[in-house]
């Protein structure tokens, strides 16, 4: 049992400091006209996922039964991490210097239909 709580306030702390990290990003580097979008964007496919893992979890539950499941659920979440060891990503130990150049009409693009 201390082993599932060390492992949520771990996760936790994780998850928190992501978070500072993303935003801080993404304040930094997105044209302030599709800093909105952007953002938006994140949260639709972060908070979207969350239905569809309630599935898949609830479906492997009933096909594998409790303990099984919470093993594939486990592996899950230890592989994305692997994949960041291994993949080009390894090398890259800081961010960008400066943001990539954005056409100017796109940040201020209007969102409804020209009149």
């Amino acid at each position: 049992m201390a082993l599932v709580v060390i492992s949520g306030i771990g996760v936790g702390m994780g998850v928190a400091v992501g978070n500072v990290l993303r935003g801080s990003f993404q304040q930094g580097y997105t044209p302030q006209g599709l800093l909105g979008r952007v953002v938006v964007s994140m949260q639709f496919l972060n908070f979207g996922g969350i239905p569809l893992g309630a599935l898949a979890g609830g479906s492997l539950g009933t096909a594998l039964g409790l303990r099984p499941t919470l093993w594939v659920m486990v592996t899950a979440v230890a592989l994305p991490p692997l994949v960041l060891l291994v993949g080009p990503l390894r090398r890259a130990r800081d961010f960008p210097g400066r943001p990539l150049a954005v056409p100017r009409n796109l940040g201020s693009a209007a969102v409804g239909p020209p009149a």
